[in-house]
């Protein structure tokens, strides 16, 4: 256990870009989220290429079903 004040922290509204940055630089695999001082999620490297998977857009050729 750590104080906050020694850990690594992000803020739900932190681009994902950056956060991965400094999970790399530092060799963190979690990143707890705070909002107003009060924990409100944790980001890990493990989750985040399936979170990006399920927000990328469904890409289909529709030329591929014409008739």
């Amino acid at each position: 256990m750590r104080l906050l004040e020694q850990i690594a922290v992000t803020s739900p509204e932190q681009p994902l870009h950056d956060l991965l940055g400094v999970m790399f630089t530092h060799g963190i695999t979690e990143i707890p989220v705070v909002q107003e001082g009060r924990l409100v999620g944790l980001v890990s490297r493990e989750a985040i290429p399936g979170y990006l998977l399920r927000r990328q857009p469904l890409q289909v050729d529709e030329r591929a079903y014409a008739t």
